[in-house]
């Protein structure tokens, strides 16, 4: 939460007051600490849900940055998204990686089947040679944790991923299918 202050103190210097301190006291400062949890209801909130997203309205252009980026209206321009290469998640000494065309069809053929988190999975696995992973993805968030945790493992994915530590009575979606192919790098 300190973190947040300090970012948005750094960000709003005008509205804010000019410094941390001041952004503290402001309205500004309030919506940070009860957004937290620390103020109001002590209710803090979570990142919104892939469900959350998929209830918005779909991407429009390349210049949207709401909702899920597999519900789509232009499939040309998903495709040349998906074509484009990356930086690999293990860092810049290792090659760019990027979807082969095999993946990029089953990712669109899931996205038009409404099949989104499964096209997700299957982006996260294509785009993530390493990652040892056999559950969808509830949020963003998850998916960045896991992004990001490949990248930090020394064998790079290696271990459980954050989306894999919950508690044994819980329930998520696994992917469950005979037509998703091993990865063989």
């Amino acid at each position: 939460m300190e973190d947040a202050l300090v970012l948005f103190a750094s960000l709003m210097t005008q509205k804010g007051g000019g410094g941390v301190e001041a952004f503290r006291k402001t309205a500004y400062g309030y919506n940070v600490r009860h957004n937290y949890g620390m103020e109001g209801k002590k209710t803090s909130y979570s990142s919104a849900s892939c469900g959350t997203l998929l209830g918005l309205p779909p991407m429009i252009d390349r210049s949207d940055c709401h909702g899920c980026p597999f519900r789509f209206r232009d499939e040309g321009a998903f495709r040349a998204l998906l074509q484009r290469e990356q930086p690999n998640p293990l860092g810049q000494s290792f090659p760019a990686v990027r979807p082969t065309p095999a993946d990029i069809e089953d990712i669109i053929q899931d996205c038009k089947g409404q099949h989104f988190t499964r096209a997700c999975y299957k982006h996260f696995m294509a785009t993530h040679p390493t990652a040892k992973r056999d559950s969808l993805f509830r949020s963003p968030y998850e998916y960045y944790c896991c992004s990001t945790e490949v990248a930090q493992t020394p064998e790079g994915g290696g271990g459980n991923t954050p989306g894999d530590k919950r508690p044994s009575g819980a329930m998520a979606p696994t992917l469950n299918e005979d037509n998703v192919r091993l990865r063989t790098s």
